[in-house]
């Protein structure tokens, strides 16, 4: 009965061929990316998510490459970014989807 409910409830929420709810996972730009992303892809993720405050940066750039090159069956999410710019590098480096908008505060600097 939940399943039906929550069905109704968010009747545009993502879903594979088998109607089953599509999952992304985020990694960050660490020395354990590769791990954490190959153990991502492993749980049969759907999308990555390669998430910084600061997008449109060398050692963003250069994780998105090679996320890429390691998963390229796998859509990559990247960002975040404000400028064209920012959005044109990363679909270069390889991203498949850009996160556009940088937040206020604290937090997202």
């Amino acid at each position: 009965i939940k399943d039906i409910e929550k069905s109704k409830k968010y009747p545009n929420a993502a879903r594979d061929s088998q109607n089953r709810l599509l999952v992304a996972g985020a990694i960050g730009v660490s020395h354990d990316m590769e791990e954490r992303a190959a153990a991502l892809v492993e749980a049969q993720v759907d999308v990555l998510a390669l998430d910084s405050a600061h997008g449109h940066s060398e050692n963003i750039l250069k994780a998105v490459s090679r996320i890429k090159s390691l998963y390229p069956h796998i859509p990559l999410i990247a960002g975040n970014v404000a400028t064209a710019a920012g959005t044109e590098a990363l679909i270069k480096a390889g991203a498949d989807c850009v996160k556009v908008g940088i937040g206020p505060g604290s937090i997202c600097t």
